[in-house]
């Protein structure tokens, strides 16, 4: 993990205020603590979000520029879908790129 805060879990902190004491956490509760804050890690990671930001600009940007092709000449329904798997492989290829190049820095 790059730069992410690992103090201490959220359930964790919630057994330290609680009035029960030090309780230990089952094995399902750890996995779900790991999850949870393994993905606020992530999800606040800069890199993370201006990977998700480009890929969501090159899906609807790429949308876009399928159904201007039609221009009233192609039915709509075709170019709809046409529209929507072009957006798909142009988010995935962009986000990946954004990805993969913000990690090898």
């Amino acid at each position: 993990m790059s730069g992410a805060h690992m103090s201490e879990s959220l359930l964790s902190r919630r057994l330290q205020l609680s009035s029960i004491g030090e309780a230990s956490l089952n094995s399902t509760q750890t996995q779900v603590d790991g999850l949870v804050t393994r993905f606020v890690d992530e999800a606040a990671d800069p890199k993370t979000l201006a990977s998700l930001t480009a890929g969501g600009l090159a899906y609807r940007y790429g949308r876009i520029a399928t159904l201007t092709l039609g221009n009233g000449y192609v039915a709509a329904l075709p170019l709809r879908l046409l529209s929507l798997g072009f957006g798909l492989g142009t988010e995935v290829t962009a986000f990946e790129f954004t990805n993969r190049t913000f990690r090898n820095l």
